[in-house]
């Protein structure tokens, strides 16, 4: 299911805005989805009810990405209430070599095309904060560690 369509023209428009890097689109049901990992695990949204989610869209091409990697695993040990996900656009040789590379123990997984549209990603890197009843609570376009922890103090 992708997010309302009228929510459309609000996140493009606050997404791109630089006074408004969090988008407010609170209390709506996050678009399921089942995928693999890169260890050939299901993962499913609906694995994580109960739990805060951090769903992570990226690109091994992106910089901003690249610039990130690095710091995702310590941000996911400092705050073990959130799982992350990892939603990396690059082909499975490029997604293992990721999670080898930083020793990622969350899943990274390949989003499909309509995965990605459901979530109305355009660019990267995204991030989702989806609360325990799979509500999103918040999204953004992040680059850096406190742009994280922005994200967490927001809400």
């Amino acid at each position: 299911m992708p997010i309302a369509p009228h929510l459309h023209q609000e996140i493009s428009t606050k997404s791109n805005g630089l006074a408004a890097r969090f988008l407010e689109i609170s209390q709506y049901p996050a678009p399921g989805f089942e995928t693999i990992d890169t260890e050939g695990k299901e993962v499913t949204l609906d694995k994580y009810l109960g739990n805060n989610v951090l769903l992570f869209f990226s690109s091994p091409s992106c910089q901003a990405c690249q610039n990130i990697y690095p710091v995702l695993m310590e941000f996911s040990k400092e705050h073990p209430e959130i799982e992350l996900v990892m939603l990396s656009n690059g082909d499975d040789e490029q997604n293992k070599g990721l999670a080898l590379e930083y020793s990622y123990e969350f899943p990274v997984v390949k989003p499909t095309k309509e995965l990605a549209e459901s979530y109305m990603i355009s660019r990267v890197p995204f991030v989702y904060l989806i609360d325990e009843n799979g509500l999103i609570i918040s999204g953004t376009g992040i680059s850096t560690y406190e742009h994280l922890e922005e994200l967490l103090d927001s809400n």
